[in-house]
């Protein structure tokens, strides 16, 4: 490959110019990953060897800018991940990797010995480039992740030489004298480095056979001369003053420390599974120098960081996850050194509280080159990883460590309360950078900060000690609400620090979604709110407290909604509704969230005395919470709640605020959606208001649409928008809908003409719910929908929807098919007169053949079933069966099967077996005989949906009277007989389930109950996708978006089959009526005896008797 020529590509790789990046990322992705000498080239890019010089330049000229080799292992990494093991591609990827073919095993060979050297290179400028050797090492963990693993072919993997490559090469960096010591020490933190990432796949991993053999191997290989080098770096730095020496040995020190923390993760890695036996015979070295490493330069009563800069400070935050690990998993072991270590990390923390408090910490920062956010980072990981190892200690046996007196107020004084405090850097963050202030204070992200540590330490010593503990965090949150009376502006500090000490000794548990639910009972939540919450949120006291304070408040009343009194919520919320405006960005996205929780929060107090009352009577049956309020409590608050969330949406740096969006979704699907007023005399969210909200939602997604920058609050536009649609009736000649569509369209015809990618599937989710509102099932029709007339505006979106490459993204399909569904629901007569039926059909058979989408291929032909009059469409039937039943023979998957079974149930159910047997007769005679036996008769156990099972019972027994399967194939009609009973016996059991099923608590429930619910359910479903990295462009289901009163399972046949076992009887009972003689009577009595029970139920039911 053209080495200078892709150089110059690498380079422009880094243009400022869009364009140039694009192109050249797009070389990359077609002409040079997609070889393995590509690969190759990338690699010898990425070195900085001197044999790599531009010829045609100056002499000593690098052929690529550091920039462009860094470019260039990002690269390589990236080929690495694609193409170093390719299995079944999802499909979405067919098309990006078309070109691209796993790497063939010779390149694969040479590629493993030239990554290992590369990242291992020890010239100058190759070991200080430490952004290109940490993407190499990452390429390593690939590969060794694969390479690695143990099979039958490959007993000892597919590399067995780089754990001793790596062995020999980091005993030659520490144990050889001589040379350079610095390149030394370069290389064996890069060698380290390597090592580390190819062990941490030990971290997590599921317990398998195969994994303990590459996990003994790895302990072989590499447990002994890890001690080795751990105890050579210990001593190196253990036995010497960071201050002394020249600045060389001062920086030969500095990398020992760096060696030591990898060394700690690597010990991580190899312990994370359970304790080997190679490290439990030598725990008490390690142990040892832990100890020492622990205590470096803290003699003096300080941290020691003057000295070692925040090397160390990643040192100690390794070693304490490591006693963490230990104090979790291997708590006998360990035991004999839990008090040492007890100690070492209370003074550490200790020392570490002191420092800051006396601004140690600035001088530092003046003393040393480090970046100051990476010192914070840092320090955070020392608190954080040691209060959770005390926490580990606190919450296990060995908790009577801290039942003394003395010692809890110790801890909490000198460790709980001091990372406690607000600090300078939490007020930049809370001005400056509010969205990361939230995400770490509101949405989980501080689970590694020290004030989530010193919450969990309070937490576990309050669950051991909850008298002593309650007690002396009591006396600490008295003085610090104290202090901040003296001077409410000075010592705001104080009350946030107070604030956050009754959270974390008051919560038992929580969960995002529900807030507290279950409490410490002698903490009176109820009691802290009246006399030092309510004050600050009033609206008149609102602007003079300090707005940290204000948002601890908000905080704390919706952590606590599910105990604090009902109507002291109540008054709260025209306060909350101004608070949606104040200046502070987290403020009012607090109090968005406190309004938007509430709304739909239980009542935990009441479900708490519930439970205790349970406990002393010895009663197992479970009680569960009851909603606190109705839509109604919230309906006179619901204008001025949606006027300021539409006006803060104007506040400065607030025009994307995911929060305030969420709150208007829920604002008009709870109330909007909650019934009449109390009166019964109206909606409780007017037209208007509907009507303004659907305006000025199009408008902001509108200007979403050109640039979408935050995939949460677009989402939540979306649920929202849905929710208005919710709102209204949509009946076909309604003004209401003709209202709505008219200001949704435009918005709609513009995100599809960009077509929006992040937006689309959103769009097919609410045009489809328009026509599914449109034409919903009416009483007589058998749960099938009234057609309506689609208008022009429907009917100019279908050619767009039917071409083949609408459906070639994959996050459009779900809601397309939902789309199209809809369509023929709700006008099949008119789709059929258009001539649209071919292009369905095509659809159909795109989707049929992929293994991925082929259910939503069969939503289609349901749809086809259901909707569609068999005249209209029995032409095509026989290539539909071709496609089907080719795909039954190349490619069948269980969840084909179940799909096939329930297509032909709800063809055979609503048109008749005639058109099944028939249509299948033109592709091979008699074939319906094999399908029923080997297919249906199979399958249709494993068909869950209750109503699936309704259809297949159907079918079954249409078969079974309608065709001549009893006197041609006996044994097939006792094969559809027993499946049949058994899915009749199946839906009448879960019928009664349903109709005994209560709440938890034993009472039925309420319509308000319902929506709660499912709007807590799909809060808790996105809580779980934004943990798992968002929304992108992949489908996001939206919430909001049901037929109103329509069920997903919908019933088809509930007007022609009230009783499924009427029906199932009088089916057999005709069959009977048509054989002569006992045929019927002997052919039942060789089924099985439940099959048996259930026809004799049947005919019981309708007084026949064989």
């Amino acid at each position: 490959m053209d080495l200078p020529h892709l150089a110059r590509v690498l380079d422009s790789t880094l243009s400022s110019d869009p364009q140039i990046r694009e192109e050249s990322s797009r070389f990359l992705l077609r002409n040079v990953l997609p070889r393995s000498d590509g690969l190759e080239s990338l690699l010898l890019l990425s070195s900085s060897s001197s044999s790599l010089r531009n010829g045609g330049g100056n002499e000593g000229e690098q052929l690529v800018s550091d920039g462009g080799k860094l470019a260039a292992a990002v690269a390589f990494k990236n080929g690495i991940k694609k193409r170093w093991i390719v299995s079944d591609l999802d499909e979405e990827e067919e098309e990006t990797l078309e070109k691209w073919k796993e790497i063939e095993p010779d390149a694969k060979a040479r590629l493993r010995v030239l990554v290992l050297e590369k990242a291992l290179e020890e010239d100058e400028a190759s070991v200080r480039n430490t952004n290109v050797k940490n993407q190499l090492a990452e390429a390593l963990q690939i590969i060794a992740l694969n390479d690695l693993t143990c099979t039958r072919e490959f007993p000892q993997g597919k590399w067995p030489e780089l754990v001793p490559s790596l062995v020999q090469k980091i005993g030659r960096s520490i144990l050889v004298e001589g040379g350079d010591s610095q390149r030394r020490g370069e290389t064996l933190i890069n060698s380290l480095t390597v090592a580390n990432a190819i062990f941490k796949r030990f971290r997590g991993a599921t317990k398998t056979d195969a994994l303990y053999v590459e996990l003994k191997m790895a302990l072989d290989g590499f447990a002994k001369p890890l001690l080795e080098v751990t105890r050579e770096c210990a001593k190196r730095v253990c036995s010497s003053s960071g201050s002394s020496g020249s600045n060389e040995e001062k920086a030969q020190r500095k990398q020992m420390v760096k060696a030591l923390r990898l060394c700690l993760r690597i010990f991580y890695s190899l312990n994370s599974q359970e304790l080997p036996e190679v490290f439990e015979d030598d725990i008490a070295h390690w142990m040892e120098l832990f100890h020492g490493m622990l205590n470096v330069g803290i003699e003096s009563g300080g941290s020691g960081n003057d000295e070692w800069g925040v090397d160390m400070d990643a040192l100690r935050a390794a070693i304490c996850d490591a006693l963490n690990l230990y104090a979790e998993k291997n708590e006998e072991e360990f035991k004999p050194y839990l008090e040492t270590f007890v100690r070492d990390v209370w003074t550490l923390l200790g020392n570490y509280s002191k420092e800051k408090s006396s601004d140690n910490n600035s001088q530092y920062q003046n003393n040393h080159e480090e970046d100051e956010d990476e010192v914070e980072r840092y320090r955070e990981r020392v608190a954080s990883s040691g209060m959770a190892f005390l926490t580990v200690v606190a919450s296990g046996v060995h908790h009577t460590l801290f039942e003394a007196p003395e010692t809890l107020q110790n801890i909490i004084e000198n460790i709980a309360i001091p990372n406690l405090q607000f600090r300078t850097e939490d007020e930049e963050i809370f001005a400056d950078n509010f969205a990361e202030y939230l995400r770490r204070d509101m949405e989980g992200g501080d689970q590694e900060t020290r004030r989530r540590a010193a919450c969990e330490l309070i937490k576990a010593l309050a669950a051991k000690f909850p008298q002593s503990c309650t007690a002396a965090v009591g006396g600490y949150v008295q003085q610090l609400l104290a202090q901040y009376v003296q001077n409410p502006s000075m010592f705001w500090k104080a009350k946030d620090c107070a604030i956050y000490l009754v959270l974390a000794l008051a919560v038992k548990k929580k969960t995002n979604a529900r807030g507290a639910t279950e409490i410490n009972e002698l903490v009176d939540v109820a009691d802290f709110f009246n006399a030092h919450i309510r004050s600050e949120l009033l609206c008149e006291n609102a602007t003079t407290s300090h707005p940290v304070v204000r948002a601890d408040c908000l905080k704390l009343l919706t952590v606590f909604r599910g105990f604090v009194p009902r109507d002291a919520e109540l008054q709260m919320l025209p306060h909350l509704a101004k608070l949606l405006l104040d200046s502070s960005n987290v403020v009012h996205s607090y109090a968005a969230n406190c309004i938007e929780k509430m709304m739909t929060c239980r009542d935990y107090s009441q479900l708490q005395q519930q439970q205790q009352q349970l406990q002393q009577q010895n009663s197992t049956i479970a009680a569960s919470a009851p909603v606190k309020f109705a839509p109604n409590d919230f309906a006179p608050f619901a204008n001025d709640i949606l006027q300021n969330c539409f006006n803060g949406f104007e506040l400065q740096d607030s025009s994307e605020n995911e929060f305030i969006a969420k709150l208007i979704a829920k604002t008009l699907r709870y109330i909007g959606g909650g019934g009449s007023n109390a009166s019964g005399g109206g909606k409780l969210l007017a037209n208007e208001v509907i009507f303004a909200c659907c305006e000025k939602l199009c408008k902001r997604l509108d200007e979403a649409a050109n640039n979408p920058r935050n995939p949460t609050y677009n989402h939540f536009l979306f649920e929202a928008t849905t929710a208005c649609v919710q709102c209204v009736d949509f009946s076909p000649n309604s003004q209401e809908k003709q209202r709505v569509e008219s200001a949704l369209f435009p918005t709609f015809l513009g995100i599809l003409a960009r077509d929006n990618a992040e937006f689309t599937p959103y769009v097919f989710q609410i045009l489809a719910l328009m026509l599914e509102s449109a034409a919903v099932p009416a009483a007589g029709t058998g749960g099938v929908a009234v057609g309506i007339s689609l208008t022009e505006q429907y009917l100019q979106l279908l050619p767009a929807l039917l071409a083949p490459h609408t459906w070639d993204r994959q996050a459009n399909i779900p809601a397309l098919v939902r789309l199209l569904d809809a369509y023929l629901k709700a006008a099949p007569v008119q789709i059929a007169q258009l001539g649209y039926l071919t292009g369905v059909l095509g659809v159909f058979q795109k989707l049929i053949s992929s293994k991925a989408h082929d259910h939503q291929g069969f939503y289609i032909l349901n749809a086809f079933a259901k909707s569609l009059d068999l005249s209209v469409w029995s032409e095509h039937l026989p290539t539909i069966w071709q496609v089907l039943f080719q795909r039954l023979q190349s490619g069948k998957t269980p969840k084909f099967c179940r799909g096939f079974v329930v297509f032909l149930s709800v063809l055979v159910a609503k048109r008749g077996a005639e058109a099944a047997v028939s249509s299948m007769a033109t592709v091979q005679a008699g074939i319906h005989e094999m399908i029923l036996s080997n297919i249906f008769a199979v399958e249709s156990q494993k068909v869950a949906a209750k109503e699936e099972k309704k259809l297949v019972a159907v079918a079954g027994a249409r078969f079974l009277c309608e065709t001549e399967l009893l006197n041609t194939n006996a044994q097939c009609w006792r094969d559809v007989c027993a499946a049949s009973a058994r899915c009749v016996d199946a839906y009448v059991s879960t019928t009664d389930q349903d109709g005994k099923s209560l709440a938890p608590n034993g009472t039925t429930t309420s319509n308000t109950e319902k929506l709660a619910d499912d709007i807590d359910l799909a809060d808790e479903l996105l809580e779980k996708i934004e943990q798992q990295g968002g929304y992108s462009a992949s489908y996001s289901q939206l919430s909001a978006a049901k037929v109103k009163g329509a069920r997903a399972d919908e019933d088809v046949l509930r007007d022609e089959v009230p009783d499924i076992e009427i029906y199932f009887g009088q089916s057999l009972a005709q069959c009977a009526q048509k054989c002569p003689g006992d045929v019927l009577k002997s052919t039942l009595s060789l089924l099985d005896g439940d099959v048996q029970s259930c026809v004799a139920r049947c005919f019981q039911k309708i007084g026949f008797a064989l």
